[in-house]
């Protein structure tokens, strides 16, 4: 039957209807595998319901439309939205006791991956902790590498050794973080004599060779040195000048002109000069004769050798050096 023209709604007669609002509804019996809309208490709530074990839920939108879930007040809770043509998708799974909930990525193609993207600057966390990407920049604390490849190169890897090497007098300064620190100072060498000089047929002798620098080494804490140290160095002797004139004995070398030190921890000494080269007996044969060399790291000069009545001039004593390693 109708009324004004509409048909009416009956009680028991199947019929459709459209633009209805239902206000607390009781739905008796639904079509099997379709949601029910239900309340207890002050929640509302969607299930599937029906004879079958197993029964799921379905959520439609237009084209590519969203479905957001909101909360009180018209706030965002979750934004599910599709992509045209989509075939891979998210899921997830909850967990039985002792086991992991799972999210996963599913679909057509063979390997689909997970992408989770920040706004911003915003970052990803797991537990509150920052996760590692494999190529964004970040700092890494405790963390130990096995048998890593490590390309290019890299910066603020802490180095393990610093060497300063002093050839001059100057100041070491202690580097920060340093754990150790290995001292090496080596005292300059003597300067050679000059030989001696006389005329033809004079027994005459060469200058001898200055001594060799003396040679100390240690190792302190580097807590137990202050945040600098004075290093003096000393150079090495000057050689005696050749004679001018006949029966002039050689003059000896000069002495070097200081210690090589670490001021107040270590000191090497420096090396005695040469001497000159001294006359023989009249009517000897003129000869050849050659100055020894000091013996050690920083030799001394080398005394000079007659050749007939010529005085030869000594040889300058090698310069101290001091070598500071600081280890981290």
């Amino acid at each position: 039957g109708k009324a004004n023209g509409a048909e009416v709604v009956t009680t028991t007669v199947a019929q459709t209807l459209s633009n209805k609002t239902l206000t607390s509804p009781t739905i008796n019996n639904p079509a099997l595998n379709t949601p029910v809309l239900s309340t207890t208490g002050s929640e509302a709530f969607v299930y599937a319901d029906g004879p079958g074990a197993n029964t799921g839920i379905r959520l439609y939108t237009e084209g590519t439309g969203s479905i957001n879930f909101k909360a009180g007040g018209d706030a965002s809770m979750a934004i599910f939205s599709p992509v045209a043509n989509a075939v891979n998708y998210m899921r997830t799974y909850s967990a039985a006791t002792g086991s992991d909930v799972l999210i996963t990525a599913q679909g057509a193609d063979t390997n689909v991956s997970l992408n989770l993207t920040t706004k911003g600057t915003g970052t990803v966390k797991a537990n509150g902790v920052e996760v590692a990407t494999v190529s964004d920049t970040q700092t890494l604390t405790n963390k130990t590498l096995t048998s890593p490849t490590i390309t290019g190169t890299p910066t603020g890897i802490a180095k393990n050794t610093d060497v300063q090497v002093f050839t001059a007098s100057g100041t070491w300064t202690k580097p920060a973080g340093a754990v150790a620190v290995k001292v090496v100072c080596i005292g300059p060498g003597g300067g050679g004599g000059a030989g001696a000089r006389g005329p033809s047929g004079t027994a005459l002798s060469g200058g001898g060779g200055g001594g060799a620098g003396g040679y100390s080494e240690a190792v302190f804490l580097a807590s137990d040195l202050p945040a600098s140290v004075g290093v003096t160095v000393g150079m090495g002797g000057a050689g005696a000048p050749g004679q001018t004139v006949d029966d002039s004995a050689g003059a000896n070398g000069s002495n070097p002109s200081l210690n090589t030190v670490f001021t107040g921890y270590l000191m090497a000494a420096r090396a005695q000069c040469g001497g000159g080269g001294g006359l023989g007996v009249a009517g000897a044969a003129s000869g050849t004769s050659g100055g020894g060399w000091g013996a050690g790291l920083i030799v001394g000069g080398g005394g000079a050798s007659l050749n007939g009545n010529t005085s030869g001039a000594g040889g300058k004593g090698g310069d101290g050096i001091c070598i500071v390693v600081t280890y981290f």
